[in-house]
């Protein structure tokens, strides 16, 4: 878990989303609490981004930069970030845009798992580890703005499903659209087709 979580932009977003912006704008990045780096590696030096030439940069170019975001309320992975491995480079988090929450169909996401109540989530995963992390010491630490990994001492499973139809609290059952293809693959897999 890390509170306070920086946001390494992905190389696609960045091509894709940062880079009109940056062309529209020099000052995009700035604006948005993201620090621009000559590289992905941990000694990259920082660069302004007001000194570069974003109407000539194609995408392809923007992968010679690391595009950072720091903490703060403004943050796209809100103020927690829940990591676990996978192949996918997913992992939940919170978002600074709550009411998105409120919206009936929400695809919206690069990938990763937007959490609805990650304060409660945190103290949930944290309870059985070391150091005392109750409700109020996540909020008293985010509070700090400062960007703070916590290890876990026990491991805890993830289990992530796709779900299409479901019965809700109230014994309805609801259907949603098959967004991402694969409720052809479970079918094969239940039918051995």
């Amino acid at each position: 878990i890390t509170l306070n979580p920086y946001w390494n932009i992905p190389p696609s977003i960045a091509q894709n989303e940062e880079l009109p912006n940056l062309q529209k704008d020099p000052n995009y990045l700035e604006k948005q609490h993201v620090r621009l780096f000559a590289g992905w590696s941990a000694d990259a030096r920082e660069i302004d981004s007001k000194y570069v030439d974003w109407k000539n940069m194609s995408p392809a170019g923007m992968d010679q930069f690391k595009l950072r975001q720091d903490p703060g309320a403004w943050n796209a992975l809100g103020q927690i970030k829940f990591d676990f491995p996978n192949q996918y480079d997913i992992y939940l988090h919170d978002t600074a845009a709550q009411n998105l929450f409120s919206r009936t169909q929400r695809d919206f996401s690069h990938g990763c798992i937007r959490v609805s109540d990650p304060i409660k989530l945190a103290a949930f995963v944290l309870s059985s580890q070391a150091g005392g992390w109750t409700p109020e010491k996540i909020m008293n630490s985010i509070k700090e703005n400062k960007n703070t990994p916590i290890r876990l001492s026990q491991p805890m499973p993830i289990y992530i499903t796709y779900q299409t139809a479901w019965v809700d609290k109230n014994g309805m059952i609801c259907f949603k659209d098959d967004i991402y293809g694969m409720d052809k693959e479970l079918l094969k897999a239940l039918y051995n087709e």
